[in-house]
């Protein structure tokens, strides 16, 4: 009868079978994500890693020689604003289509403070055209007061083209300035209008030289186009 006893390894022989062992599974690992990467075609990206136990690690600096999926945040930001429409005014008593204006003469560089000053005539057209009002060649300017019907709620762009200053309110706001001495020159804004009347004042003024004077809008079912006089009312 005999005993076969088991050889025990010795200790560092132990240390080198397990580095092998280690070694063998780091290496394997590897070869599965470099095959995954190639098949997946991550593509590489800059950029930088925040987290709670760093500052600030740049993507350069980690794993530079493997391909890394794109980076891309699911967080939306949006912002809303209220609108504010203008509230209309429907009890206006005696209303009749037209467009009361004054004639003022004088001198400006910029449109003057009109009621500051006696108008020369007043009285009633059916549009804003500068032909419509008898006046001299030059150094002249007219205000003009009208209430508009706006046939639906919405936002309303205005243009004023004039040559020189004008200015368009709208229940006392400023919608257009198109203020000073200049050429054929056209600017525009917005007003957010409720359905009903409100009440316009054009302001113009006529240097020297060339003159002109065009009030367009458009707006909800409202292509560009000239003011229309249907729209214009005035209180008799």
């Amino acid at each position: 009868m005999f005993t076969v006893r088991a050889k025990q390894l010795k200790p560092e022989l132990k240390v080198k079978n397990y580095a092998v062992l280690i070694f063998s599974v780091l290496f394997a690992s590897f070869i599965i994500v470099s095959t995954f990467a190639q098949s997946t075609k991550w593509k590489p990206v800059s950029g930088h890693i925040i987290s709670k136990w760093s500052k600030d690690v740049s993507t350069e600096k980690v794993l530079p020689e493997y391909p890394r999926p794109q980076m891309v945040s699911n967080i939306v930001s949006e912002k809303f604003t209220k609108t504010e429409y203008m509230k209309a005014d429907d009890n206006i008593p005696n209303l009749s289509n037209g467009i009361e204006f004054k004639y003022y003469e004088g001198k400006w560089d910029s449109l003057p403070d009109f009621q500051t000053l006696h108008p020369l005539k007043t009285g009633i057209v059916k549009n804003f055209a500068l032909n419509s009002i008898k006046h001299t060649e030059n150094f002249y300017g007219i205000e003009y007061s009208v209430y508009i019907k706006i046939p639906a709620e919405g936002i309303y762009t205005f243009y004023t083209t004039s040559d020189d200053g004008s200015k368009l309110f709208v229940d006392g706001k400023v919608i257009v300035n198109n203020d000073g001495l200049h050429g054929d020159v056209q600017q525009s804004g917005e007003a957010a209008l409720e359905k009903g009347f409100h009440k316009i004042k054009l302001l113009y003024f006529q240097g020297q030289g060339g003159y002109s004077l065009n009030v367009d809008m458009k707006g909800p079912s409202i292509k560009k186009e000239e003011v229309p006089s249907r729209l214009l009312y005035y209180t008799k």
